[in-house]
């Protein structure tokens, strides 16, 4: 849980500035910074999903038929 609750408080910063300022006016590393923690947060939502998939619907694993 402090996993998520740190990118999502490195995202919130970054979209903060990104509202903020143009964006041309980003940094090379203020991107790659966004891009990574866009990348986070992609990889903790499939953690979720899967979790939530194999726990409360068990039936969307079943093969169809």
């Amino acid at each position: 849980m402090e996993e998520v609750r740190r990118i999502g408080n490195n995202f919130n910063q970054l979209i903060k500035s990104f509202n903020e300022r143009k964006m041309g006016t980003f940094s090379k590393i203020e991107i790659e910074m966004l891009l990574k923690s866009l990348a986070e947060i992609k990889e903790v939502f499939f953690k979720i999903q899967d979790i939530a998939t194999e726990n409360y619907l068990p039936e969307s694993r079943k093969p169809l038929q």
